[in-house]
């Protein structure tokens, strides 16, 4: 049997448990949320280590990238070390190899790349997938200041985006993720927020109305996204099926998926790399590119690409 468990500090009421089969063997992947406390994730990592397959965490990165710099985040590498057993995956793999696939995809379902606007989230949590977007036409507008700060900033492309990050990063990945981004701590607990007043969200939510495409993650953009969604595609990291229905009934044309689903819920790429390395035997920084796409293919994931009218893949 394999075990994948998502160490999230996120929000427990997302809570989620599968159990399934690929590739002849049992799988059960789940996800459990601290609601913010770093103590409570590291003592749950400490009591399954060695029993768990692989350890995804959630809601924290071990380091954030911009360009070729990477920045290590204290907080993620607390959690990272209290395993001695089992390999931990925080998604950057998959995030660098997998997820910047889903631009081909889009193409292959029509959608319009070059010339459109997407606003993405947090560019230093999917640096490859913005310019994944900016290589295939796209004006990419980098929303991290204004999404995770409530800064009144949004950078025009990534390389913009890139100076102003390299000189603040060197400070910013010492502030507790709590701090920068609230939205995964208890405080965001209960049912997604109704839409904001246009006046109130902020210089995040009036790109992400000008936009064609938005991406990134999901909870960063949930609060700023607009009422009304109408023809615009929407790239989801983590999903619930009822985020999905609230995609589509603000009117996006396409809801996106970079993970796959999973029993109806699109784990966070976390579980997605814990999965490939659950199954590989490696830790995920020792498994090449190569192997994650032949995992993604062997375990038979797939991209979750869903129009209003129904799945169309």
């Amino acid at each position: 049997m394999k075990w994948v468990l998502s160490v999230s500090l996120g929000d427990p009421s997302r809570d989620h448990r599968v159990e399934t089969e690929m590739l002849g063997e049992r799988v059960v992947v789940e996800r459990r949320g601290t609601g913010g406390d770093l103590r409570a994730a590291v003592r749950l990592i400490r009591a399954h280590d060695g029993a768990v397959s692989a350890f995804g965490l959630g809601g924290v990165n071990l380091h954030y990238i911009v360009g070729d710099r990477k920045y290590r985040m204290p907080d993620g590498w607390r959690l990272r070390e209290a395993a001695e057993i089992s390999p931990v995956a925080d998604g950057a793999m998959v995030k660098r190899h997998i997820e910047p696939r889903i631009i081909d995809a889009l193409a292959e379902n029509g959608v319009q790349l070059r010339g459109s606007r997407a606003a993405i989230s947090s560019a230093l949590d999917r640096w490859h997938l913005a310019t994944a977007l900016e290589s295939a036409g796209c004006r990419v507008l980098v929303c991290d200041a204004a999404s995770a700060l409530r800064l009144p900033v949004v950078f025009d492309g990534t390389s913009t985006f890139a100076r102003a990050a390299r000189a603040a990063m060197p400070w910013l990945r010492f502030l507790p993720v709590r701090l920068i981004y609230p939205g995964r701590t208890a405080r965001a607990t209960g049912p997604r927020p109704a839409p904001w007043p246009a006046r109130r969200i902020g210089a995040a939510g009036r790109a992400f109305a000008g936009a064609d495409i938005i991406a990134g993650d999901t909870h960063l953009m949930w609060s700023a996204l607009p009422a009304d969604l109408a023809g615009k595609v929407v790239i989801v990291s983590t999903a619930t099926e009822s985020e999905i229905r609230e995609l589509k009934a603000r009117g996006a044309a396409l809801v996106a998926g970079t993970c796959p689903s999973l029993g109806g819920r699109s784990f966070g790429a976390n579980v997605t790399e814990a999965l490939i390395a659950a199954f590989d035997g490696r830790p995920p920084e020792d498994i090449p590119a190569a192997c994650y796409v032949e995992w993604w293919n062997r375990l038979g994931l797939r991209f979750r690409l869903e129009k209003s009218a129904g799945t169309i893949q």
